[in-house]
């Protein structure tokens, strides 16, 4: 009976020293995931710091290295893109509806709408896809 209890001992004692060893190895991994994150942290602080001297020295027109003088150039760009996409989102969320008035279909080009069903479809289009009427 004493050798049934000191082999529940040692298997407890073994399932204990387990259980300790993983919450062990969680603990550093957790630690060496938060230090990845502010290591992640700093370096998009950096790459944005970079950008930003790139940037400066390709307005002032001292950036002379070609490679960074092209992302430089492409920044410029990208960042004109995204502030005439604003522009347009904030031209187009101001718009108000106008019965009759051409519109856009989900395709993005001008359409009209269908005098039978009022479904939006391209101007060059002779049927509507929706109910099949003659377009006008």
């Amino acid at each position: 009976m004493s050798d049934m209890f000191e082999s529940a001992k040692r298997a407890a004692g073994a399932m204990m020293g387990r259980a300790a060893w993983e919450a062990e190895k969680s603990q550093r991994i957790t630690a060496l995931e938060r230090e990845l994150s502010l290591l992640a942290k700093e370096r998009a602080a950096l790459v944005d710091q970079l950008a930003v001297v790139v940037a400066d020295l390709s307005k002032r027109g001292e950036l002379t290295q070609p490679a960074l003088k092209a992302v430089a150039e492409r920044l410029a760009k990208v960042d004109d893109e995204v502030s005439r996409s604003q522009s347009a989102i904030m031209t187009m969320q101001s718009e108000k509806y106008q019965p009759g008035a051409v519109s856009f279909s989900a395709a993005g080009g001008p359409s009209k709408s269908c005098p039978s069903c009022g479904a939006h479809m391209p101007l060059n289009s002779r049927f509507c896809a929706s109910c099949g009427a003659r377009m006008a």
